[in-house]
């Protein structure tokens, strides 16, 4: 009996189906692109509060403390901080901007060598010993984050999990992510590594809304054609007929924005009654009876800003 393609040979037709059809509900989901505007605008500014609240402050202390990544990345800073004294560098930024400028080579051992001018002669041999060691403790963070544990095993992700799920009774597992990859980027920034700005979500209009375009397909394969073969055609049909659901579903209509300060001020609002339980009568002040719709409102439209990202909890999540 003959064998699929292995996954080696997949081709761009592969990757339009594995992305187009079985990811089909992934991704940021409404009506307008205002809607979605404003789901990217309000998530900021939530991730912002976020991780100034002290659960997500003792959180990410606890991580930094116990996790080995944590660890390593705290002993890396702090050998860093050595190394920029006895170099005469004004701090560790100093010395870390220096040395990612730098192009480094090798020795027969396979150490990298750096050469840099010190002042002071006789710290050279600490330099020099203090730049191994983080050498080191940089190949012990790699081989950490090869094996970090996922899935239920994972107890960054547990703990976070359990913030968001649990305390906070919030549907979006995309927050968890978002507060774990801030704490990533505290750990890059604490070692000397430039953060970059990740984007896990797409964007793309509410598919279960929208009607379907008259769509026929049908597939049949021909005398004497091999199993490899077949499946390849197959797929350059299957994408052409899926292309077709892909270029009913865009563009998305405009509809009516609401500036960023607005939605700011409004998350802020949500922020505050939902997560550090401030009632709505003291958000609102003493003018109950003229604020508190308005701060009912904000309430509400942000709940419905913040529920388009369609990242969300599955039945087995930890």
């Amino acid at each position: 009996m003959g064998t699929l393609p292995q996954d080696d040979a997949r081709d761009d037709t592969d990757r339009d189906l594995g992305d187009e059809f079985l990811s089909f509900d992934e991704g940021l989901v409404g009506s307008n692109d205002a809607a979605i505007q404003a789901h990217v605008e309000a998530r900021a500014a939530l991730l912002n509060l976020v991780v100034t609240h002290p659960k997500v402050v003792e959180l990410f202390d606890k991580w930094t403390a116990t996790t080995r990544i944590g660890q390593l990345a705290t002993g890396i800073a702090a050998r860093l901080d050595e190394a920029a004294m006895l170099g005469g560098f004004s701090d560790r930024s100093a010395l870390t901007r220096l040395l990612n400028g730098l192009e480094s080579t090798f020795d027969e051992a396979g150490r990298r060598v750096v050469t840099v001018t010190i002042p002071d002669e006789s710290n050279g041999q600490a330099f020099s010993a203090a730049i191994r060691e983080i050498d080191r403790l940089i190949g012990e963070l790699d081989v950490a984050l090869d094996e970090w544990p996922e899935g239920s095993d994972d107890p960054v992700f547990a703990d976070v999990n359990a913030l968001v799920r649990n305390t906070w009774e919030l549907p979006w597992a995309w927050l968890s992510v978002e507060i774990v990859l801030f704490w990533a980027r505290l750990i890059e920034m604490r070692i000397g590594v430039e953060p970059y700005q990740r984007v896990f979500f797409v964007t793309r209009r509410d598919r279960k809304t929208l009607p379907s375009p008259p769509i026929e397909f049908h597939f049949q394969t021909a005398p004497g054609e091999t199993i490899e073969d077949a499946y390849k055609r197959f797929r350059r049909e299957a994408n052409a007929v899926i292309g077709q659901f892909r270029d009913a579903a865009a563009p998305l209509p405009v509809g009516k924005r609401r500036a960023p300060d607005l939605i700011a001020q409004d998350v802020e609002l949500w922020y505050r009654k939902k997560l550090l339980k401030k009632s709505k009568r003291s958000l609102a002040g003493n003018r109950w009876d003229e604020q508190g719709k308005q701060v009912r409102d904000a309430i509400n439209r942000v709940d419905r800003w913040l529920a388009l990202g369609s990242m969300r909890w599955d039945d087995d999540t930890p």
